[in-house]
Parts: C-alpha cells; structure tokens; sequence
C-alpha cells in the first residue's frame, strides 16, 4: 500500500505510485505547507513550466483538510488558464471536457484535501488506475512522528502489509522500524516518460494532465501502465 499527502493535479509519478498499489491512503491531515504541491502543480504555457496554482489564506499549523480556497473563482480560472496554454494540444478538447466535469462536481466549501481527493480519484479511474482509497483521518492516530504515524496507518489496514515509499524517502525513512513493526518496506522507482509537447523540448515533472492534453486519456493510462511493466 502507499500513503501520500493529497496533490493539487499531481505529476505521473503520483499516478504511477497509485497503479502500483492495492490500498491508497490519502494524507489528509498532515500539515498544510506553503508554496508546495498541496495547492499548486506545473503546466505547459508556450514552451515553459508555469505554476497553476489555488489560492489559500491559511494560518501556520493549519491541516490540509482544514484549508479552504481564499476564492470562489478558482476552478473557472483554472479551466480557462488551461483552456488557452493547451490551445494547440491535440486532445485538448478531451481533457478539458473530464475536467470541466470534475471541478463541476466539486462544491464551494470543500477544502484543500477533499478537491484534491475528488480529482485525484476521478482521474485515475478516466486513466485506468484502480486501487482501494482510504483517508487517513479515518483512522484517528496519534502518532507524531512521520515513520510511526506510517506504520501504524499501514497496520491498520494489514499487520503483514508492505509500505511502498516514493524513491525520494529512502534518505529519511527508517526500514528498520518498519521491519521491528512485521511490515516490509519498498521503494518505488519512477523513470519519467518522454512524450511530446508540441514543437517545444521535453519538460518533466508537469501535471499528469499535461500528458492527457498531449496524448488523451487513453494514451496517458497506457503510458503509465507501461512504465510499470517495464520494472
């Protein structure tokens, strides 16, 4: 299983980690950080990384599902802003029409962490991506420390289960509290997919929809589903 703060649109690493999991908890109550992927992820704008980006108005200390939008706005805002960078994308048409209806589904006082867990979910079913979701405020732990508060939502769900960590977590996490707890920790690689962006040189690390804008539904899922494979 794999547990991950929810992103705001997140990058096909993000995706990639789902489609290699059977449970996918969503981090909701961690701490809402400034200026990170929580409320803002890289697009494509003529040939450069441009942040799209939700506005909040948060205290220090502030959970991600205790964080609303400062606006009201913010999802028309986005769609035209993505309306107009991807004019030119191929399937543009396609992967503003999902999204349109995603946002529509999204309600005015949703927080951070629901908008996200709305549009992640409905974009990995579009993408082919099955897993089980679960949130972990669900699960009401109190453990402060980051490796603790993990095992114990991961044997919550499984006292044999096996945690799937991003590649980036080896440098802090510690295996061997995973092992003393009867879990098995791995460490997921990602090789990011080159694909083509227009006439422009290759940018990675985007959105997902960047890909989906480029290649379609379709093509982005059997893309992913590749990536996996070939490990």
């Amino acid at each position: 299983m794999a547990i991950h703060q929810p992103n705001y649109l997140p990058w096909l690493g993000f995706f990639s980690k789902i489609n290699q999991a059977d449970v996918f908890i969503f981090l909701d109550d961690a701490q809402y950080t400034k200026n990170s992927y929580i409320n803002r992820v890289g697009v494509l704008c003529d040939g450069a990384a441009k942040w799209l980006t939700i506005p909040v108005r948060v205290p220090l200390g502030t959970s991600i599902r205790e964080t609303q939008p400062a606006t009201a706005s913010w999802a028309d805002e986005h769609l035209d802003r993505l309306s107009n960078y991807y004019r030119q994308a191929p399937a543009r048409r396609e992967a503003l029409s999902e999204l349109a209806t995603v946002y529509a589904s999204i309600e005015a006082s949703d927080d951070i962490a629901t908008v996200n867990m709305t549009l992640i979910r409905a974009l990995a079913a579009r993408l082919g991506i099955a897993a089980d979701f679960r949130v972990a405020s669900e699960f009401h732990h109190s453990e402060k420390r980051s490796n603790e508060r993990l095992i114990a939502l991961v044997s919550s769900i499984d006292e044999r289960g096996i945690y799937l960590s991003g590649g980036g977590a080896s440098a802090y996490q510690e295996p061997e509290l995973f092992e003393a707890a009867g879990l098995e920790i791995r460490f997921a690689a990602f090789s990011h997919p080159f694909y083509a962006q227009g006439d422009r040189p290759f940018i990675a690390g985007l959105s997902a929809m960047d890909a989906v804008f480029w290649l379609g539904w379709e093509g982005t899922g059997a893309m992913l589903r590749r990536s996996v494979e070939a490990k």
